[in-house]
């Protein structure tokens, strides 16, 4: 026998349970009366929807099974219809599994309630959930006439709707993890492109960053384009950021960097100048600084149905989002001493200990040592795993050096795999010891990638600094590691044309 005192209210409040389950209709009709509820049952999905479109409800308990529609297909169309998404929604959980309650809680349902229900529980928790409600939309009581509509418009918009979350959880989520990448932003720069693709076709894209009174442009041809088509591109962009914003730069001060250079011709065709309707540049009005544009060449957003281009224009923002984070992040990193993926000795930390070391080198003519080490093949090995598997196994290398390494020792990540290990008071010979003890170090550790177990090794260069040889400390690293001092914006460019002053001579 179920107790429960019924609602001292003239007017009836109204319930909505939508089960396939008789017993549980039943129970749950019985107990929702008892408490001066009017109750409307139903086991389809599609039924659900119009009930709560024809009625003001008070309250809506989903079974998790119900015909045509899903418990979940039903909880999203609910919370995106302005006219229901006040309405208490609550999912019966039978089996207490956190996947339910996941599942559940994503899809918008306002709680759970966990069979036998106790109605006067239930009382509580839908008082707590339409509290809540209340707080966060105080005009949840105005609600407009709407038209029901047919079964076929429910799925379609219960589609779209699955459409919406899977380009969140994709899409979106495949850009923000950029934001946590050890990538340089070349490589980051590149990674966004490969998925803004998926998006949009377009010819040429170009990235233009801006802090001060330096700027970053890095553009990224998506097809075979030429060196003038290139020219052209970036010269509208920077004449484009030049008239509307008033951002003013001299070639000198713009740091150039081409991208999948295979997908330029090395002819020097020009073709038909482009039309300004064929470029893009988001977003059109000037943010912050650090600041942040994208542009893009042989998009035609006409031709996108208008949910497509709000895809992109959210994508974009995202996009925007994450490379000014990176941009201002590499800007701040150069001044830090700690590294931020290892927690450990940053780049600019370590150069300022060799030139220290150096100096006492010089004065005291004792040895100095430089060892630069990085993961073997590790452009394939980051493939095989998401970035946190990478950042994690980054973490744990350069545990395992500095483990290994003797406490005078001084360690640091350079850039991305690549470590270096200073040995003071060192010749290289007996700095083959240490390499020796951190090949054996490396093989102990088990190293998972994507659930696989993989072989990490480290490969070893090493040198010792000499006077007559090293004039300075960015000689003596570029003599044992030049790509260390090689400029990431000169990765590209083409050596015969100064493309950063001919791309403003027309500006300037």
């Amino acid at each position: 026998m179920i107790e429960s005192k019924p609602l001292a209210e003239e007017k009836k409040k109204k319930a909505l349970i939508a089960s396939q389950n008789v017993a549980d209709l039943f129970y749950l009709k019985e107990g929702l009366e008892k408490m001066g509820f009017e109750v409307f049952e139903t086991s389809d999905g599609f039924e659900v929807i119009k009930k709560a479109l024809a009625e003001k409800l008070d309250i809506i308990i989903l079974d998790l099974f119900l015909l045509n529609l899903s418990t979940y297909q039903c909880c999203r169309l609910l919370k995106n219809d302005a006219n229901c998404n006040t309405i208490p929604t609550l999912i019966l959980n039978s089996s207490e599994s956190p996947m339910e309650e996941y599942w559940a809680i994503n899809s918008g349902a306002d709680g759970l309630l966990n069979l036998p229900v106790r109605f006067d529980e239930l009382s509580k928790v839908a008082s707590q959930v339409r509290n809540k409600i209340w707080k966060e939309n105080i005009f949840f009581n105005i609600r407009e006439t709407r038209r029901i509509p047919s079964n076929q418009e429910i799925l379609s918009l219960a589609n779209n709707l699955l459409e919406q979350k899977l380009f969140q959880t994709t899409i979106l989520n495949e850009i923000n993890l950029m934001d946590h990448s050890v990538n340089t932003m070349r490589d980051t720069v590149i990674a966004i492109m490969e998925i803004m693709r998926t998006l949009v076709h377009f010819s040429l894209a170009g990235v233009f960053l801006f802090s001060d009174l330096n700027g970053d442009l890095l553009v990224y041809p998506n097809e075979k384009v030429s060196k003038n088509q290139i020219k052209v591109f970036s010269r509208f962009i920077l004449k484009y950021l030049c008239e509307q914003f008033q951002i003013q730069l001299a070639g000198k001060d713009i740091n150039f960097t081409l991208l999948k250079t295979e997908n330029v011709k090395m002819s020097q065709e020009e073709g038909p100048p482009p039309s300004e309707s064929e470029f893009y540049i988001h977003p059109p009005q000037l943010p912050s600084s650090p600041c942040c544009f994208a542009a893009f060449q042989g998009v035609s957003l006409e031709q996108l149905r208008e949910k497509d281009r709000e895809d992109l224009f959210i994508a974009l923002d995202q996009v925007i989002s994450v490379l000014e984070k990176k941009f201002f992040f590499d800007q701040t990193q150069q001044f830090s001493i700690i590294d931020t993926i290892t927690g450990y000795s940053s780049r600019a930390f370590f150069l300022k200990c060799l030139e220290r070391e150096i100096s006492y080198t010089k004065r005291y003519e004792i040895p100095l040592t430089l060892i630069v080490t990085d993961i073997q093949d590790f452009q394939n090995i980051r493939k095989k795993g998401t970035t946190i598997e990478i950042n994690n196994l980054i973490r744990k290398v350069s545990k395992v050096i500095l483990e290994t390494a003797r406490k005078v020792d001084i360690v640091a990540r350079l850039k991305d795999s690549t470590f270096a290990l200073l040995l003071p008071n060192t010749n290289p010979s007996q700095s083959i010891h240490l390499q020796e003890r951190l090949k054996e170090e490396m093989k102990k550790r088990h190293w998972k990638l994507g659930g696989d177990e993989e072989t990490i090794e480290l490969n070893f260069k090493t040198a010792q600094f000499d006077p007559h040889l090293d004039s300075s400390t960015e000689s003596f690293l570029r003599r044992i590691e030049p790509q260390l001092y090689e400029s990431e914006e000169t990765k590209g460019l083409f050596v015969e044309d100064d493309l950063a002053e001919i791309f403003l001579e027309d500006i300037i």
